[in-house]
Parts: structure tokens; C-alpha cells; sequence
């Protein structure tokens, strides 16, 4: 059988169909010729199947309609069908022309790899599963109907066989799973191949009631696992359960995104070297392609709604199938910039993200970025504050110039061309409005055949957010009138979300919840993030910080005291007095960072590193003490306390990862607390009193002439000293700000003292998504809606609503 993009063209008379010029006949089907033909309005060469004038109207009917169930398919291993068109007594298909290399050329060329075989097959393989998927088979499955693109994608092509409703359906599903298996078992006879993939193969080539071809290439693909990095495999484990699953599924109902139009943008962008622009008629099912082409990475951009980060995802989806399937190929990541802090340096910034939001150990993650293991989706640009929207887009140039990732930056059209600064990625494409052919095409994909989008609708309802939202939450409506605009399909998700008694209690709490997180310039809420910020007067904020430090005091109050009473001499007290207060000191310095979201390890470099300044530290500290008792021997006895509590202040992030959870980093903050002053405060006690006291015993042994065994008090009193200072910078202040600012929120505003169960409600309701330990709404202009509310917000809709709801 001929082939597409792998046989000399014949000439044939030039002619045209409608705006198609044919140039050239590429093969001949059984339902037609297949042409190479030149779309005038697009600008690009497509594939005609002009249907056989003499096959019978059974057999053109079916053809037509087998295209028309692949257009329903947007996988990226397809031939894709663009139009399907009568004109008179002529027939035709328009399809995408796939140009590229035969498979069956390319396995004759010697020291072909079995891996490679294998990724190959299983691309075709899931494409001709989705071909089932929409009720087609191909009876004709060979690796001459398998063409690798430029890119490297296998792409099936010359589906000639359409299902029927009868049980010959069955049978050729069947057919062509055994087709696969018997193409796959001759190809892996030249190169080897895994003995299980052999084993499952031969299994299901003999049987007609093997598992479906998509199961049976699940269990192939897991021979295929990359095995070279366990965090590697625990990041593609989380992208897809996090944001693939969390987000694009619940978003799509698990099923393909509809591939929206792009186009060039190229001059927002000035890229290093010279870029590629986005050719006409492109969608976003191209991303990947385009990714490649634009060498240093991609900027894409539109108005609110317009489909960015769905397309985002997709394309995080697709190369993430690539990277599981091949060790060379680069892990996608996706991050939100909403979290971007101005003049700050990208590198660390993706570090501190993925170590938290993804709970991956902090080496691995600078060592991916390091050899430029990762491919950057970087989320929200518009998100990042606008004074540091211009520091944000050069730290992303700064990080290009001197690392060479792949990457693509999101955001929306307005905000970016405002920044005052252009990106230096190899092209940029934009999200337009729909018109109305495209916006036919998308109610089509969502089941909503019935609407239509006017072509007199205003530009703010030609996004694919407006019509979903409308569409789906009043499928009998119009789309017509200015009156169904996107507020009021929040107002009927609302109030579908909620029965009218719980409106009361639930509306304000999404209010505050969404001013909040404007208020923070935040998209995503991660509680032990949380900030003060969070409340918005200023002396809510000042009695979160008055409790937290009290919360301190109470516990390092008594310790100082037992200083003083374990001694019961002036310089214990004056000690107490010293020494006491420094923790809140320093923290109050440094900040109430979270500090415990990564595992720790004991580290021999950070201890060399840090205890010069420990010693310094304690000596000073011993000196002021010294002076007050007119004795300078304390700065020594001191400088010792500070030596040895580099034995807990050498600790540095442990190449091991942790889980991801609502809320995990307060536990993991106080649990690190608890453990690590309680491991550092006894030894570091013992030591002293035991190790480095008795060399000044002269100097301070009146202070505990009392007791039998002066060194027990000595440990007693350093013990209690480390245990504190040990605690609190490790998590527990941390832990008393987190608690404070909970109590609080929930005395002064509308939250709730248990905000975990409150948001899992509103994630089963359909208006936040949860990614791993954090929250955010379903799109960020129903939190823009509900931030514009008044505090006071309504908890009651119009009467069509409220029915609606009951």
C-alpha cells in the first residue's frame, strides 16, 4: 500500500476543491486518491482524499463518517483530520500531510536501538487506541503506515477501515491489537528486546480475547521505566498526580483538550538568536513542536480565559509521556511565577518551589537544574506583582544566559506587554479570540452541539473559559445575549455549589479566602505559607506576632529561671538575663521562616563553615556575662557552648524526599523541632559539663559550691539552654506563628479554625483544585469575582438560581 510522505509524487492535471489546490496525487486508497494539496486561505499544505466517484453511497458514507469520528480525536500520534466537505456529486477529506520518515525505512537501517523500536510501536500504538476510542480500526497496521516526524514522533497514518455498530467492530479491534503485536514481534527479532515484552506480545498475538491493545501497551511501557534516577521518577510521579490528574483531569473530565488556534507574536520576545516564527493555522496541540523549534523556549499569551494554562498542561502531559519513555528526554515541571519574589535570582527560586511544592530533596533538584535535566513550565507571569513583574522577566533572562533549558512562560497578553521588559525565549505565540468556526468547533467538543457563538459576540465572551462556563451551567441558554456574561456563570456555579443554608456560612469564607490571596498576590493557598499579611488590619496583625513571641517567652522564661535557681547565684541570673531573650532575638532578625518542609543531615562542610562563627558568637555572649561578674573567664566557658552547638547547627537539606500533604510543613516543622532539641540539648549538656567545664572549674565552681557533682547542674543548665535554642529556630517558632495566625483568622475573619476540611469541601464542589498539599480555584477569574465582592457578600442569587440549586 502507498504511503503518505514516503513515495515519489505522480503529477497529476492541477485542479482545485473549493479553496484546496491540488498539486499532486500521493497514493491511491481503496475509498479514493489521496492528494498533496495547498490550503489558500491557511497558507499550508494539507492531504486530500478525494472519495471515489464510482464507490457505492454506502461506502462513501462511511468514509465520511470515519473522518468524522477522528476529528473527534486529538491525540498527538494521529493523522489529524481537518474538514470533511460535499460539493455536488464530489466528496473529499481534508487532513493534516504528515511528511517524515517510513518506519519500516528507518528499522532497515542497521544498530537499531530496542528501545527506540519499542517507544516508536508504543506512540503508534496509543494512537491507534485512540483511534478505537472513537469507534475506528485500521485493518491494515504496518510499519509502512508509521511515519517519524521531525520531531521525532511516530504518527499513524492511512486509517482505511471505519467500524460499523455490528460485532465486525469487535473483530477488528482484535484485529489490528494482533497486527501490533505481530509488527512489534518482527521488528524486535532484528534488535532483542526485554524477554517480558516478548512473553506479553506472543501472549496476546494468540488469542482473540487478549486485554485491549491500550491495556496491553500500559504493561509494555513499564519495560520502558526509566531506571537512572529514583527523585526523577518521584517528580514524574507527582507531575502527574498533582497537576495532570489534580488539575487537567478534573478540569477536562479525562478527557483531550480541544487544540485551540494560535498565532505569531514573535516581536514581544528578543531572543539570543535569531527564533522561529508560529506558522499560520497552528494549534496548540503543536506546542511541543514549537518548543523545539524556538530553542530557548516559548512564550505564550492571552486574555483571561483563553486557554493558557489547559494548553500549558497538555503539553506537560506530552512530555512527560516522552521522558518516561527515554532517559535523554528532559523532565517537565510545572510551577506558578505567582510566587516570584522581585530581585530575586530565578535558580534558587525553582529550587525553594519544587522542594516545596513537590517535597523533593534540594540536591536533586539543583543537580537536574544544573545539566539542564528539566523542562521549565513556568505559569501566571501576570501573577507576579506589578512592580516586580520587570525584575521577574530578567531574572528569567539572567537564568538563560547561562543555563540552556527548555522552557515556557505563560501569561496573560495585557499585563506582559506592560512589564516594560521582553523575554528572551526563541518565539511567542498568542491565544486569539474564537471565531466563530473555532468557537463551533469547541461547544462541539464539550457536547454542546446545540449552542452557538454569535458572530456579533463581544471579544471578553470569545474564550473557551466563557463558553464552558456558560454553556455548561445553562445548556439550554443562549449565548446571544450580552446578558450571560461570566459573572452570572459564577453565580449559578455558585449556587449550584451550595444549598441556600449553607450560603451563609460558605460565601464569605470564599470572599475573604479570594481577597486574601489577591491581597498576597498569591494563586495558590498553602497553609503553612500563610503569612499575616493574610489579615488585613494592622493590629490583627500585631496581636499574631504579640501571641507568637509570648508563646516563646513562655517556654524560655522558666528555662532561664532554672538557670538561675539550678545555680542560685548572681550569674546564673545574669545569665538568664543574656542568654534568655538572644532566641527571640534571633528570630525576630531572621524571620519566621519555614525551615523543616526538606529532611535534614548532619553535615561535616557546614559544621567547619559555621562554627567559627558559633564560637564568636557564645565568646561574646560569655564576655558580657563575664563582664557583669568582673570575671572575662566566662567568654571561654561560652565560646564552648556555641562550639558544640555546631553539632546541631551543621545540619543541611538530605538528598531525600518527603511527602506531599495539606499542611505537611508545620508537621514536619515541629516534629524536626521536637526531635532535634531533643537529640542536641542532653548531648550537648553532657558534653560541656563533663568535657569542657572542668578546665575552668576554679573559675566557676562557687557558682554550684551546693551541689555533690557540680558537673550535674553545668549539664543541667547548658542542656535546657540548647534545648531552646535549638527548638525554636528549628520549627518551633515557625510552629507558634502558624498556630497564632490560625486562632486569629479564625477570631477576626470569616475562615474557619479547620481550614483543611473547609477547602476539600470546596475542592468536591468544583470550585478549588488541590495540588498536592496546596489549594487553588478552578480559574483565576472566579477569584478575581469573588475577591470584587464586598465583605459583606450576598449569600442569596436570583430565583432561577436558587431553583436551580433546590
Amino acid at each position: 500500500m502507498s504511503r503518505v510522505g514516503a513515495m515519489e509524487p505522480k503529477t497529476s492535471e492541477q485542479t482545485s476543491l473549493g479553496r484546496l489546490e491540488l498539486r499532486e496525487a500521493l497514493s491511491t486508497q481503496p475509498s479514493g486518491v489521496l492528494y498533496r494539496a495547498h490550503d489558500t486561505d491557511l497558507e499550508r499544505d494539507v492531504a486530500v482524499l478525494l472519495l471515489a466517484p464510482d464507490s457505492t453511497a454506502a461506502e462513501r458514507a462511511r468514509a465520511m463518517t470515519r473522518a468524522k469520528a477522528l476529528a473527534q480525536s486529538n491525540h498527538p500520534n494521529l493523522q489529524r483530520v481537518y474538514a470533511t466537505t460535499t460539493e455536488g456529486e464530489r466528496q473529499y477529506i481534508t487532513l493534516e500531510l504528515v511528511s517524515g520518515t517510513p518506519l519500516s525505512s528507518w528499522l532497515a537501517q542497521p544498530h537499531t536501538d530496542a528501545g527506540q523500536v519499542l517507544d516508536y510501536f508504543l506512540q503508534a500504538g496509543r494512537g491507534l487506541a485512540a483511534a478505537h476510542a472513537e469507534g475506528v480500526t485500521h485493518t491494515n497496521f504496518h510499519p509502512d503506515n508509521i511515519i517519524i516526524d521531525a520531531f521525532g514522533r511516530a504518527r499513524l497514518v492511512n486509517i482505511e477501515q471505519g467500524a460499523s455498530e455490528s460485532k465486525s467492530a469487535v473483530g477488528g479491534v482484535n484485529s489490528d491489537r494482533r497486527a501490533f503485536c505481530r509488527e512489534l514481534l518482527a521488528a524486535l527479532a532484528e534488535c532483542g528486546g526485554p524477554p517480558e515484552v516478548r512473553t506479553a506480545l506472543e501472549a496476546a498475538v494468540d488469542t482473540t480475547q487478549g486485554p485491549s491493545l491500550s491495556d496491553l501497551i500500559d504493561t509494555l511501557e513499564s519495560s520502558l521505566q526509566r531506571t537512572d534516577d529514583e527523585h526523577l521518577r518521584l517528580l514524574m510521579e507527582r507531575l502527574q498526580r498533582l497537576w495532570l490528574d489534580g488539575i487537567l483531569d478534573a478540569s477536562l473530565g479525562h478527557q483531550s483538550a480541544a487544540p485551540l488556534p494560535m498565532e505569531d507574536l514573535s516581536e514581544v520576545v528578543a531572543p539570543a538568536w535569531e527564533g522561529s516564527a508560529i506558522t499560520p493555522g497552528s494549534t496548540t496541540r503543536e506546542l511541543s513542536d514549537l518548543l523545539i523549534q524556538a530553542h530557548s523556549g516559548l512564550l505564550l499569551v492571552g486574555a483571561p480565559g483563553a486557554g493558557k494554562t489547559i494548553a500549558l498542561l497538555e503539553l506537560a502531559k506530552e512530555l512527560l509521556q516522552r521522558a518516561k519513555r527515554s532517559s535523554t528526554s528532559p523532565v517537565p515541571v510545572v510551577l506558578n511565577l505567582s510566587s516570584f519574589e522581585g530581585q530575586r535570582e530565578l535558580l534558587p527560586w525553582v529550587v525553594d518551589e519544587m522542594v516545596s511544592k513537590y517535597s523533593l530533596p534540594r540536591p536533586s533538584v539543583e543537580r537536574w537544574l544544573e545539566h539542564d535535566q528539566l523542562v521549565l513550565l513556568l505559569d501566571a507571569l501576570d501573577e507576579v506583582a506589578p512592580r516586580q513583574r520587570k525584575a521577574c522577566i530578567e531574572s528569567l533572562n539572567h537564568f538563560l544566559k547561562d543555563h540552556a533549558p527548555l522552557m515556557v512562560v505563560t501569561s496573560r497578553e495585557e499585563e506582559y506587554q506592560s512589564a516594560g521588559a521582553k523575554l528572551a525565549l526563541g518565539s511567542a505565540a498568542r491565544l486569539p479570540p474564537l471565531t466563530t468556526e473555532s468557537g463551533r468547533a469547541l461547544l462541539q467538543h464539550l457536547g454542546l452541539d446545540a449552542m452557538q457563538l454569535p458572530a456579533t459576540a463581544p471579544e471578553e465572551h470569545r474564550t473557551p473559559l466563557w463558553l464552558k462556563l456558560v454553556g455548561e451551567s445553562d445548556p439550554n441558554g443562549s449565548l446571544a445575549g450580552a446578558e450571560s456574561t461570566l459573572n452570572d456563570a459564577y453565580e449559578r456555579l455558585l449556587s449550584k455549589a451550595f444549598r441556600p443554608e449553607e450560603r451563609s456560612a460558605a460565601l464569605p469564607r470564599l470572599v475573604f479566602l479570594a481577597k486574601a490571596m489577591t491581597r498576597t498576590d498569591t494563586s495558590d493557598v498553602w497553609l503553612e505559607r500563610l503569612s499575616p499579611q493574610w489579615l488585613p488590619r494592622y493590629v490583627d496583625r500585631a496581636i499574631v506576632w504579640f501571641l507568637a513571641i509570648t508563646c516563646i517567652l513562655l517556654v524560655q522564661v522558666p528555662l532561664s529561671l532554672g538557670v538561675a535557681r539550678l545555680t542560685q547565684r548572681a550569674p546564673g541570673m545574669t545569665a538568664a538575663l543574656v542568654l534568655g531573650p538572644l532566641p527571640v532575638i534571633a528570630i525576630l532578625t531572621q524571620g519566621f521562616r519555614l525551615k523543616a518542609l526538606e529532611k535534614l543531615r548532619w553535615s561535616w562542610r557546614v559544621a567547619l563553615r559555621r562554627a567559627p562563627r558559633n564560637v564568636a558568637i557564645g565568646s561574646a555572649v560569655g564576655a558580657v556575662i563575664g563582664l557583669a561578674q568582673h570575671d572575662l573567664a566566662y567568654a571561654p566557658l561560652c565560646g564552648g557552648v556555641g562550639l558544640l552547638l555546631t553539632l546541631i547547627n551543621a545540619l543541611d537539606s538530605a538528598d531525600k524526599p518527603g511527602s506531599v500533604a495539606p499542611n505537611a510543613g508545620t508537621h514536619y516543622s515541629l516534629r524536626n523541632a521536637l526531635v532535634l532539641a531533643s537529640i542536641g540539648g542532653p548531648p550537648v549538656g553532657l558534653i560541656y559539663a563533663y568535657g569542657w567545664w572542668p578546665f575552668f572549674v576554679d573559675v566557676a565552681h562557687s557558682d554550684v559550691a551546693q551541689w555533690s557533682d557540680p558537673s550535674l547542674p553545668v549539664a543541667a543548665c547548658v542542656a535546657m539552654f540548647s534545648w531552646h535554642i535549638v527548638f525554636f529556630p528549628y520549627g518551633g517558632a515557625f510552629v507558634s506563628l502558624h498556630w497564632c495566625l490560625r486562632c486569629v483568622l479564625a477570631w477576626r475573619t470569616p475562615l474557619p479554625l479547620k481550614l483543611v476540611p473547609f477547602l476539600d469541601d470546596c475542592v468536591r464542589r468544583g470550585l478549588l483544585r488541590r495540588i498536592g498539599g496546596g489549594y487553588l480555584f478552578v480559574h483565576r477569574t472566579l477569584q478575581a469575582y469573588l475577591a470584587g465582592m464586598s465583605e459583606g457578600a450576598p449569600t442569596t442569587f436570583n430565583d432561577s438560581s436558587s431553583r436551580d440549586a433546590r
